[in-house]
């Protein structure tokens, strides 16, 4: 039989806990704080990021009686035998008076013993003799070992880890704490000068590592949205505050950090907005060449009301002015777009006069359309286009004018017409299954017109092509194009400015917004694309020219006739003096003045 020894402490534990602490970057982190939380050992990373959490059992010895005078116990443990690996213990509690209160028995492994040699240095697990005697140092090696792990820096997570072995090794990595920021996103500058009742130029902010945002400050008329699921702030509206300067805040609300950004607007006094009467008309773009666009100038002043009356009036020989009241239907006669005699002005009483249906300006010269509305009548049968111009007509002017819903284009210019400027027009339809919302053309055909090539002089200049307006905004082919200061915002669309077959087409300081491709070469034959200064506002695909312009694709060669051996005119300069807005200005201006208005 195995004798009988003894053993002291027996609740005492044995911890060896080390390891190492790096950041994501695989770097030693120094200076962490690790804490063992049950046995209540701390300690710090050194430069390498290595800690250890040491806790030693008390030196056994060969018998123990331990009273325990606060819970009136005396704990007895003692060693029963070996068996195989393992030492067998067991011990018992008694009171004060030697009463047994509980007894328990457990197994230790005998290799977790570590040895105290007499230099009272650890050993390494071989008995060594001191003071003669065989005296070990227990770590103790319970049936299980549960504890928390803290490992924490500033700057870092903190990192929990659970422990279930009292000796072993850990790599903790820490990852740095998120810090809250915003990034600025759109055209429209965070800081902006408006003009009272006018629009700002609309921005966004995206926001990261933070729950929302909140905005404070903005002046009235001005809006931000906070779309969580987007993790965005949206700006627009239109001021209506007075002028002044008003700063603005944006905070992030949760997270582990706080982070703040501020712009500001600046409110001026609002602009004045003098919608011109017909006498002070003066045409612009090119338009204004070749003799100049007067229209009914010199002639007598009509009002109608009906279309009998406008049909006697738009076709007299003589100069003339026509006044629209109302509404009139062009439908009422054949089905045609109304043809309208040469020198006249059409033009709305107020903002409300309208022409349901269409008119065709063919073969004729000096008409100006103005401060009106053109209906289409898609879905129902009437003329193709919202206005025709064709068969060679010259000085042609489009100005205020609000055109949709035409069955075919809503402005198509084709036919070796020339000398014709669009101006403040703003385009749109309404359903979104119309097969056929073409907006506009400067050419008809693909490359089966070379008979255009030296025609097809257009400006088109602050227009507003809107909603569901799918393409030609405009389509140029063999003509020359001057497209400035409009403003595009279809989204959905296929294209806006497309250019093909010869065509030269100068686009400048045009803003772009939530459309695809803004500008595009068509078709692969020659044409030339001078585009600069245009603002592209969250916009896919195409911007095809250069700021000092560029002939792409090919020469088209086919049978005669339609094999055209010219090349497309590189235009660089205009026949005709401008004014130039800035390209960040164009949505406030063109979706204020673009329309017919109610004249002084």
């Amino acid at each position: 039989m195995t004798a009988v020894s003894f053993l002291s402490a027996y609740a005492a534990n044995s911890v060896d806990i080390n390891g190492f602490v790096q950041d994501y970057a695989k770097s030693p982190v120094s200076g962490a704080s690790v804490s063992l939380v049950g046995e209540g050992l701390k300690t710090e990373t050194d430069d390498k990021g290595a800690f250890a959490l040491v806790k030693v059992a008390p030196e056994v010895s060969d018998s123990s009686l331990v009273a325990d005078s606060t819970k009136k116990t005396q704990l007895l443990t003692r060693r029963l035998h070996t068996a195989g690996a393992y030492d067998v213990y067991a011990y018992r509690a008694f009171d004060l008076n030697g009463r047994a209160v509980s007894k328990n028995r457990m197994t230790r492994n005998v290799n977790r013993y570590l040895l105290k040699p007499v230099t009272g240095e650890q050993g390494n697990g071989s008995a060594v003799a001191y003071a003669g005697e065989n005296r070990r140092v227990l770590l103790k090696e319970t049936e299980s070992f549960s504890d928390t792990l803290v490992v924490e820096k500033e700057g870092y997570l903190t990192q929990r880890i659970a422990v279930t072995s009292a000796s072993q090794s850990v790599e903790v990595t820490l990852d740095t704490v998120p810090k809250a920021f915003f990034t600025k996103r759109g055209e429209g500058g965070s800081s902006q000068t408006v003009a009272q009742n006018s629009a700002i130029v609309d921005f966004n902010f995206a926001f990261e590592n933070c729950d929302s945002v909140i905005v404070e400050g903005l002046p009235a008329g001005v809006t931000a949205t906070v779309i969580v699921s987007k993790k965005s702030v949206n700006f627009t509206g239109t001021v209506t505050a007075k002028p002044g300067e008003y700063t603005y805040t944006m905070t992030t609300v949760g997270g582990y950090t706080t982070a703040t950004k501020s712009g500001k607007f600046t409110v001026t006094e609002p602009v004045v907005v003098v919608t011109p009467v017909q006498t002070e008309l003066v045409a612009d773009g090119y338009a204004s060449l070749n003799g100049g666009t007067t229209g009914g100038k010199g002639g007598d002043t009509v009002t109608v009301s009906t279309y009998a009356d406008f049909k006697a009036a738009v076709q007299a020989k003589e100069a003339k002015v026509v006044v629209v009241k109302g509404t009139i239907r062009t439908t009422d006669g054949d089905g045609y777009g109304l043809k309208i005699a040469s020198n006249k002005t059409i033009m709305g009483k107020d903002s409300s006069a309208t022409i349901y249906g269409g008119i065709s300006i063919s073969g004729v010269k000096n008409v100006i359309v103005y401060n009106i509305n053109i209906n289409g009548t898609y879905p129902n049968p009437g003329p193709s286009d919202g206005i025709d111009i064709s068969n060679k007509s010259t000085n042609v002017w489009i100005h205020y004018v609000n055109i949709w819903n035409a069955e075919d284009g809503n402005l198509d210019i084709k036919g070796q017409a020339n000398y014709i400027t669009v101006s403040y027009v703003k385009f749109w339809y309404t359903d979104k299954n119309h097969p056929h919302r073409l907006n506009g053309l400067i050419g008809s055909g693909a490359a089966n017109h070379p008979e255009d090539f030296g025609y097809l002089k257009v400006t088109y200049h602050h227009c507003w092509f809107s909603t569901l307006v799918n393409e030609r905004m405009p389509r140029v082919m063999y003509g020359i194009a001057h497209v400035y200061n409009n403003y595009y915002n279809a989204p959905g669309n296929l294209y806006c400015v497309g250019v093909g077959s010869y065509a030269s087409v100068y686009i400048e300081n045009n803003y772009f917004k939530d459309v695809n491709n803004p500008i595009n070469f068509m078709y692969n034959i020659y044409a030339y694309i001078l585009q600069k200064n245009n603002i592209f506002d969250n916009t896919t695909g195409t911007k095809d020219g250069t700021a000092s312009g560029v002939i792409l694709g090919e020469r088209y060669i086919t049978t005669d006739p339609y094999t055209l051996k010219k090349d497309p005119e590189k235009i660089t300069s205009l026949p005709y003096k401008y004014t130039l807005d800035n390209a960040k200005d164009v949505p406030a201006i063109v979706q204020r003045e673009a329309g017919p208005h109610n004249l002084k």
